[in-house]
C-alpha cells in the first residue's frame, strides 16, 4: 500500500499555531480605554484640579495626563495619587508657571529604578506602600502649576502598561 503525503495536511497544525500566535502577538487583544478625563494631554487640554475634590483617571503608557491647579505664591501643593488598579510604574513630571520644570522623574522601566532629571528645592515625591504617591510643591510663584502623568513599561512588554488612580490636590 503506497500512502500518498499531503503537505498541507501535515502542516496544517503548524500554520495554524503560527497565525495565532501573529495575531496575538500584533494586537489582537484590546488596549483598555480611555478615561473620562480625555483629552488631557498638554497644558492647553490640562485637567483643571480644585482644591481638595479627587478626579479618577488612568495613565496609558503612550498618553500622557495632564491636570491643572491654581495656587497663590508663598504656599505648598500636595498632589495625592492613590492607586486604584493596573500597573503601577508611574513617572511624574511637575511644571511651574512660566514653564519652569519643578520636578522631573524618569526611568526607562517599571523594573528600574527611579531616576530624577529635576528637582527643584522643597519639591518631594513620597512613594506611599500600599497607597501611591504624595508630591510636595512649594509654590514660589502664583499661577497654574501643572503635574503630567506617564506610565513605564517593562522591556518585554508586548502591550502599552496602564495605571487607574485617583488624583486630589490641597493646600498643606
Amino acid at each position: 500500500m503506497i500512502y500518498k503525503l499531503n503537505l498541507f495536511q501535515f502542516a496544517r497544525p503548524f500554520f495554524l499555531f503560527g497565525f495565532c500566535a501573529i495575531l496575538i502577538i500584533s494586537g489582537c487583544k484590546k488596549t483598555l480605554p480611555e478615561d473620562a478625563l480625555e483629552p488631557n494631554d498638554n497644558f492647553q487640554l490640562a485637567t483643571e484640579l480644585i482644591a481638595g475634590k479627587a478626579l479618577s483617571g488612568r495613565a496609558k503608557q503612550e498618553n500622557i495626563d495632564v491636570f491643572s491647579f491654581k495656587c497663590e505664591a508663598m504656599r505648598e501643593i500636595v498632589f495625592s495619587l492613590q492607586s486604584i488598579g493596573l500597573e503601577d510604574c508611574a513617572e511624574f513630571t511637575v511644571t511651574g508657571p512660566g514653564g519652569d520644570i519643578l520636578y522631573q522623574d524618569e526611568g526607562s522601566f517599571c523594573d528600574s529604578p527611579r531616576e530624577l532629571a529635576m528637582c527643584a528645592e522643597g519639591v518631594k515625591l513620597e512613594e506611599i506602600k500600599d497607597f501611591g504617591y504624595k508630591i510636595y510643591v512649594p509654590a514660589k510663584k502664583s499661577g497654574k502649576y501643572f503635574l503630567s502623568i506617564s506610565e513605564r513599561g517593562r522591556p518585554d512588554n508586548i502591550y502599552p502598561f496602564s495605571w487607574d488612580y485617583k488624583i486630589k490636590a490641597e493646600f498643606k
